[in-house]
């Protein structure tokens, strides 16, 4: 009889064992979620408080500040550059006496000075944006004026048509009034715009080269261009029609 009583005794032991080490398995289960919780809740509130940070007062003036330096650069850069191109180009028909020229080359400089007073007011007001490469169409007609490499007085004014073509574009340049006539083929990526070219109205010279546009706003781009076998650069200043 008490060799019964001692297996219970014993086995009672063991079962008081069985359940204490079940219940210390369950409380570190429970603890490991309860740390697994706890750690997603606080990665969320990270990427909260990451994704907040875009909207903050100084990260939103710093994204102001930036785009505003980036009109204020480029955009005078085109506008600076092109009335003195189209001065001096007013200056030459002034000489040669040539009117109906002189009237246009001011229509275009006042049209420029519009254009870039609308962008500025746009800029003072927080309501201009860079061009995103989503938005960007470069298909139209525009009115360049530009510089050939070499010549520091070596201007030229004219226009510029680019069309679409699939997944290129076909571009035509009709130079002091056509008498200097280029085509291209373009490729868009993002905003910017990159055309070969060579020239059609004298078929006997092989005078080929290379365009860079970046496109600034919907009615502005700048471009370099090369020309094959040269070590300078000329460039363009274009607005569309």
């Amino acid at each position: 009889m008490n060799e019964v009583l001692a297996f219970f005794k014993d086995f009672s032991g063991l079962i008081n064992i069985v359940i204490v080490l079940a219940m210390v398995g369950l409380l570190y289960k429970l603890f490991q979620q309860t740390i697994a919780s706890k750690d997603a809740k606080i990665a969320l509130l990270t990427h909260q408080l990451e994704a907040t940070k875009d909207f903050s007062i100084d990260h939103v003036t710093e994204k102001f500040r930036s785009l505003k330096e980036y009109y204020e650069v480029h955009l005078h850069q085109w506008y600076e550059e092109s009335i003195r191109q189209l001065e001096e180009e007013k200056q030459k028909a002034i000489k040669s006496k040539e009117e109906e020229l002189i009237q246009r080359l001011e229509e275009e400089m006042k049209k420029r000075e519009r254009l870039r007073e609308k962008y500025d007011s746009q800029v003072a007001e927080g309501r201009a944006l860079r061009m995103r490469a989503e938005d960007v169409e470069v298909c139209g007609a525009y009115i360049v004026v530009g510089r050939n490499p070499y010549a520091t007085e070596m201007n030229y004014f004219g226009e510029l048509d680019v069309r679409n073509n699939g997944e290129v574009y076909d571009v035509t340049w009709n130079i002091a009034r056509g008498t200097q006539c280029f085509n291209g083929i373009g490729l868009l990526n993002g905003t910017i715009f990159s055309v070969a070219f060579k020239e059609k109205s004298r078929p006997s010279r092989e005078f080929k080269g290379v365009v860079v546009y970046e496109i600034i706003t919907p009615e502005i781009m700048r471009g370099h261009w090369a020309a094959f076998d040269s070590t300078a650069l000329g460039f363009e200043e274009c607005r569309r029609k």
